[in-house]
Order: C-alpha cells, then sequence, then structure tokens
C-alpha cells in the first residue's frame, strides 16, 4: 500500500467519548470528532470510553468500553478491516461496489463479509469471541485451526469461537438475544449509529460480565429456536 492508499484508505472518528487513543512513537495519543485514523493504527478505549470511525466505501466500526483494535494492521490486503485484539467492537462492512471481500481478524476467528454485513464482538481474557450477527452473513474460519472448515453464521444468529475447540454451532437462533437483551429498546439504542450508550447500562449483549455461556442458555439449549425478534 503506498503513501497515497495510506490516506485514501485512512478512519474517520465520527463520535469519540470518554477515554480514547491511539497509539502513536511517542505513546498514547487521545482522539476526539474529526480526527483522521491512518492505517495499522492501534485504537483503545479505557473504562468509560465509546468510539464510532467510518471508511471509505461505507464501512464503519464502533468500540465500547476496554476495547482494543488495530486499524488495516495487513497493509497489503484492502480487504483486512480491522483486528480485535480484545473487548467489545461493532462493525459494519459496507463492501463497495467492486470491492475485494472484507475480514475482520481476532485471536481466535477470522471473519469473513462478502456482502454489507453488521456483526457484534465480544472477546473474553481466555482469547473466547462471541459474534453476533446483525444483518446480513459471514464466514467464520478458525484462526488457530487453519485446516478447519468454514462456517457461516447468517442475521439473528450468535456463535462461540474457543480457541482449543473446532467451531461448533452452540447457540440457538433467537436463544442469544432472548436472555441477554433486556429489554428491547436498549438493542435499539445501542445499534443506532453515532449515538453513544452508557457503557455499562445499554449493552448487555457486549457487556464483559455478561457470561458467554450462561446457565440460562445452557438450560434452554435443545429446545426449539424462537421466532425472529419483532
Amino acid at each position: 500500500m503506498t503513501p497515497s492508499d495510506s490516506l485514501r484508505f485512512r478512519a474517520v472518528v465520527t463520535a469519540a467519548e470518554g477515554q480514547v487513543s491511539m497509539d502513536r512513537d511517542s505513546g498514547a495519543w487521545a482522539i476526539s470528532r474529526g480526527e483522521d485514523i491512518l492505517i495499522q493504527r492501534t485504537i483503545t478505549t479505557g473504562r468509560d470510553g465509546y468510539a464510532r470511525l467510518e471508511v471509505q466505501g461505507g464501512s464503519s466500526f464502533e468500540l465500547y468500553a476496554n476495547s482494543r483494535v488495530i486499524f488495516r494492521q495487513n497493509a497489503g490486503y484492502s480487504g483486512d478491516l480491522l483486528d480485535v485484539v480484545s473487548g467489545h467492537v461493532r462493525v459494519h462492512l459496507g463492501m463497495a461496489v467492486g470491492s475485494a471481500p472484507e475480514r475482520i481478524h481476532c485471536r481466535s476467528a477470522i471473519i469473513t463479509s462478502h456482502e454489507p454485513t453488521t456483526v457484534a464482538l465480544a472477546t473474553d481474557e481466555d482469547g473466547a469471541l462471541r459474534v453476533d450477527v446483525l444483518e446480513g452473513e459471514v464466514s467464520i474460519r478458525h484462526a488457530l485451526r487453519p485446516n478447519s472448515d468454514a462456517t457461516v453464521v447468517r442475521a439473528i444468529d450468535a456463535i462461540i469461537v474457543r480457541p482449543d475447540e473446532q467451531i461448533s454451532r452452540r447457540l440457538e437462533r433467537g436463544t442469544l438475544y432472548r436472555y441477554t437483551v433486556k429489554p428491547m429498546r436498549d438493542l435499539i439504542d445501542i445499534l443506532t449509529p453515532g449515538r453513544a450508550p452508557k457503557v455499562q447500562e445499554q449493552q448487555p449483549f457486549l457487556r464483559a460480565g455478561c457470561s458467554l455461556e450462561s446457565p440460562a442458555i445452557i438450560a434452554d439449549q435443545g429446545r426449539e429456536p424462537h421466532p425472529p425478534l419483532q
């Protein structure tokens, strides 16, 4: 990627609240709304941090509290949008006409989209990843087991990827939302572009305290899938 490409593929901060910074040679640098973020920059939010960034082509991503990502770490492939290091992130892959498939890299999975797609990602300290597909569909391949088959996950569905296990469809359609989004208006608040929800109160499906495998979800496995949310 040439110097002119690095400018063309930059991200623009459209919202920033609380502790939001990027890494520079001199250390952490606080960022604010309207600032340009060049490729290969690491962006971090603190305990009260929230940020939303937009990139050319229609893609965007949001960081919630205590999250860390690297923007376009792989400069050799324009489709590699984000590396999620830790925390809770919502990503919209815009897929501009004629563009390469877009990818999100996580510690335990590589997420690929061939169409406009929105996903919510939550990681824990052990490297387990929960992927909620909010629109479109993604192909998920295990990052630590390269010979494993890819798994397709579609809208209003979710999956957990663990570092030491093959990918398994352990969550049924609708089950995750039944137990983690109460009430529905909280989800609407979270998904409204440009809105910064109260991190501890309005993002239960991304909150670190929400177990990736809660007793309620385990008990519900084996039931008939719930109908899509209205």
